[in-house]
């Protein structure tokens, strides 16, 4: 693509790279389930739960039973303090947004509420390094044309 261009710089990036899944489902697991508000809500590599207030304390420790070896859990408190959303002015919803816990993925596993629910073969926003790491190449074109990387 780059060949005839002439006194050009072309970047190419990405915001986020992309990795294959395996689903696991909330229903089926039932004593997860009975300790929700509503359902699971944002990514299935980042998902949000709404957590009723007698099982906020529960739920933590059901959860790492069941789903530990594959994610990371987050209160809502260690988000905010972490900036794990980054810096600057949030949204004004943006604490309703993020529910009582985010689950981020660290392998291969997606959350999804039941068997039912969309599932993607790939998707983003897990904590691995294939979806953190993305492609910065540049090209310039001029008389001696090379590519930077």
């Amino acid at each position: 693509m780059c060949e005839g261009l002439k006194d050009t710089l072309v970047v190419v990036t990405a915001d986020h790279g992309h990795i294959n899944l395996n689903y696991r489902f909330v229903s089926d697991y039932p004593q997860l389930l009975k300790m929700l508000i509503r359902p699971i809500s944002i990514e299935s590599r980042a998902t949000c739960f709404y957590v009723k207030e007698e099982y906020k304390e529960l739920f933590k420790l059901e959860f790492y039973k069941d789903f530990g070896k594959d994610f990371l859990l987050f209160s809502k408190a260690e988000i905010l303090e972490g900036q794990l959303f980054g810096t600057g002015e949030a949204h004004r919803k943006f604490e309703d947004f993020i529910g009582d816990f985010l689950a981020v993925a660290i392998g291969d596993q997606g959350i999804a509420y039941s068997p039912k629910s969309k599932q993607f073969i790939s998707n983003h926003a897990g904590m691995t390094k294939q979806e953190m790491m993305i492609p910065f190449i540049v090209f310039e074109s001029s008389e001696h044309s090379h590519i930077l990387k």
